[in-house]
Parts: structure tokens; C-alpha cells; sequence
């Protein structure tokens, strides 16, 4: 009885076995499938790379400092000589206010009606009396001298005095020229001095030098910036370019003026066109690359700012790219007119294709030629007309049961 039991457990799970072996061969698979057209194809260069402002500015200090005031955030429309961030510089702040000061005080003593300049004029007025009444006297005696009025001895006396007197006029008279002169060229050598520290500040803000849109602000208030430190992106959205890199083995295939295909991110099913408009001449090391800059084809600029710097580009009506959206490029190196195209997704990994044949399908080896993102040539074994499955190939072998979505 136990046997019997234990034959018929087997004999349950070899024929459920059987039955699902069966149920999965001839069960069909909803696959997306696509006619085989005649067209163009166009061989491409691949290339990746981001949406980018045509003009756009990356604006670093001139010297390191402390951030002291940030005045715009992401998204602000600016104009060329607006103040973005303002920098700050303790020991730079000290020397300018010690410069202005010392140019204060100078041009003080400098100026023609001040306390100290007069001082001068009052002494120098001094002595000149003085030494204009010795003179006189000295002249008097003089005349007396030839009457026998005086003596020699006298005389000697009063000349010696309005000599004197006469040295001491102009030895102050050089001493207040020589002052003065030493106060102006103080005066200058201070005024250089703040000039330079008045550039030097200046320097500490930081002004757009474009019209545009602030793209991102890196600082915060109070945060210490290094020389190499970004502060603030700025960018003219009016005219967004893709910036992509072209590997070293494939660069000698793109030129300026050839037709790109561009996908963008979020708009995987749909391509716009672009044109490379410049090749940079030298390579990027780093991922043995060069890059290559494109435009786009078509597209418009819908402003919302209200300098009319803001705003969104549309291209064909439905696309907008942004500044730094991923990109992937297919710049075109080769077009062939007429020829016989399949989606690339029919490709399988072995270079076939599975063709509807009523509810099943056969898998064709196929030639190719030119390819990009989205067809290939197919130079043999496809017919124009042909229906092949776009979807689950990896799935599917030859003879296997499709049912197509509509």
C-alpha cells in the first residue's frame, strides 16, 4: 500500500512537471514589433556630455578672505557690473584705514589755510621783520659811519646782526620749502599706498562680468574662500550649447558643421537635432578625449525674468533642456539615402532578428551597416515590409509564439 502510495506522489509531480514544460513551450510572449522601412541611415560618433550656458562664468576671489555678504541667490537675473558676493580682509581693511588716515592728516598740514602751514608763515613773517629792521639799522650806521657819527666797532656790531638775521630768513624759508616737500611727497607715497589698497578692495567684490542668470552660488556667509575656490557660476541662458567629449580614436571622423543627434535626459524615445559649431585643438588628458561644442537646431528662448535673462529654451515644442542636463551625442560622420532601416533594438547580441510570422517567429541573421542611437542599416537578410520584434528578444528563439501589442 505504501508503495503504491509513493508511485502515485511521483506520478502527480512528473505529470505537473510535464504540464508546465509544455505550458512554457507553447505559451506566447506579447512582444512591441516595428515594419522594416526604407530611409536614411547615418553612421555616428558617441559622445557624452552636458547642457551648458554659451556664456557662463565661474567667478573666484582674487585673494583669500572670508565671505562677508552674498547679495543674489540661484536663479537671480544680473547685469554685467552687478555685485554678487563681497569679500572680506581684516588685515587689507587695517591698512586702508591706516593709509586714510595718514592721507587725512597730510593733506591737513598741506592745506593752504592750515593751523600748521600758517605756523610757518608766522615764523618765516617773523623773522623777515626782524631781519628787515637789522638791515635798516645797519644802513643807518652805515651813513653815520661817514659823518663820524659812530663808531667802526658799532657798525661791525649791527652789520653782523642784519647778517645774521638775513641767514636766519632763509635758513627757515629752506626748512619750511624742504618740510613741505617732504609732506607732499609723504602725501604721495600714501596716496599710492591707498590707491592700492583701494584696488585690493575693490578686487574683494566680486561683480558679473555678463549679462545672465546666477547658476549657482558655492559659498555661504562667513565661510573662509581660498584662491581656488568658486564662488559664484553665472551663465547667459539665451543660448544653451552641449558640451561633449569625442574619444581620441574617433575625433579624426567629426567636423565642424556635421549634423548631431542628441538625446537628451528624460527624453529617451526622442532626438533633436544639433550642429558642432567648434573642436577644441587640444585633448583633455585625463580621458584621453577632446572637446567638441554643438548647438541646437531650432531651438527658441522663452523669457520669464523680468530683464528677459530668465526663462526656458524650447526645442521642437515639447523639449526644454536645462544647464547641466546630461546629454548623449551622435554626431554624424556618415549618411547613407534610401537604404533599408531597423529600429537597433531588434538587434540581438548574436546580430539577429526575429521576424513575425504569423504567431510565431524566425530568427534572421542579419548584415548591418551604418548605425546611431535609434536605426540600422540592414544591408541582407531583411525585406521592406518586414514586421520584427522590437522588445524581449533576449527572451525569445527561433519558432517561439508571439503575440504583438497593438
Amino acid at each position: 500500500m505504501k508503495r503504491v502510495l509513493v508511485y502515485a506522489v511521483l506520478l502527480i509531480i512528473v505529470t505537473a512537471g510535464a504540464g508546465a514544460l509544455l505550458f512554457n513551450l507553447f505559451k506566447a510572449t506579447r512582444v512591441d514589433v516595428a515594419r522594416v522601412t526604407r530611409g536614411p541611415a547615418v553612421a555616428t560618433v558617441y559622445a557624452t556630455g552636458y547642457v551648458e550656458a554659451k556664456e557662463r562664468r565661474s567667478l573666484k576671489p582674487s585673494r583669500a578672505g572670508i565671505v562677508d555678504r552674498i547679495l543674489v541667490s540661484e536663479g537671480s537675473e544680473v547685469k554685467a557690473g552687478s555685485l554678487l558676493v563681497v569679500m572680506r580682509d581684516s588685515a587689507l581693511q587695517a591698512r586702508q584705514q591706516a593709509a586714510q588716515a595718514q592721507v587725512q592728516a597730510l593733506r591737513e598740514k598741506l592745506a593752504s589755510d592750515s593751523s600748521y602751514r600758517k605756523s610757518w608763515e608766522a615764523r618765516i613773517a617773523e623773522l623777515s621783520r626782524t631781519a628787515q629792521q637789522a638791515r635798516e639799522r645797519a644802513e643807518r650806521l652805515k651813513k653815520q659811519l661817514g659823518a663820524g657819527g659812530v663808531s667802526r666797532d658799532d657798525f661791525d656790531e649791527a652789520e653782523a646782526r642784519a647778517v645774521a638775521a638775513e641767514e636766519r630768513l632763509v635758513t627757515m624759508q629752506r626748512d619750511a620749502e624742504q618740510t613741505l616737500s617732504d609732506l607732499a611727497s609723504s602725501l604721495s607715497v600714501a596716496q599710492a599706498e591707498l590707491d592700492v589698497v583701494s584696488a585690493q578692495e575693490r578686487d574683494n567684490r566680486i561683480l558679473s562680468p555678463i549679462d545672465g542668470v546666477v547658476l549657482a552660488v558655492h559659498v555661504e556667509e562667513g565661510e573662509f574662500a581660498g584662491l581656488d575656490r568658486e564662488l559664484v557660476k553665472v551663465g547667459d541662458l539665451r543660448q544653451l550649447i552641449i558640451e561633449g567629449e569625442v574619444n581620441e580614436d574617433d575625433i579624426s571622423g567629426v567636423k565642424v558643421g556635421a549634423e548631431v543627434l542628441i538625446r537628451l535626459a528624460g527624453n529617451d524615445e526622442t532626438l533633436v537635432k544639433g550642429q558642432v559649431y567648434e573642436i577644441l585643438p587640444d585633448a583633455v588628458r585625463s580621458t584621453k578625449s577632446y572637446v567638441v561644442r554643438c548647438s541646437f537646431v531650432g531651438a527658441e528662448f522663452a523669457p520669464t525674468g523680468d530683464l528677459k535673462l530668465a526663462g526656458r529654451t524650447r526645442i521642437n515644442d515639447n523639449i526644454e533642456p536645462f544647464s547641466g542636463m546630461t546629454a548623449e551625442l551622435g554626431i554624424v560622420t556618415r549618411r547613407v539615402e534610401s537604404t533599408l532601416v531597423v529600429p537597433r533594438t531588434a538587434l540581438t547580441v548574436n546580430g539577429s532578428v526575429f521576424v513575425v510570422d504569423g504567431a510565431t517567429v524566425r530568427e534572421v541573421k542579419v548584415t548591418t551597416g551604418v548605425q546611431n542611437f535609434n536605426v540600422v542599416e540592414a544591408k541582407s537578410g531583411l525585406n521592406e515590409g518586414d514586421v520584427v520584434v522590437v522588445s524581449e528578444v533576449a527572451n525569445l528563439t527561433d519558432g517561439a509564439r508571439v503575440i504583438p501589442r497593438q
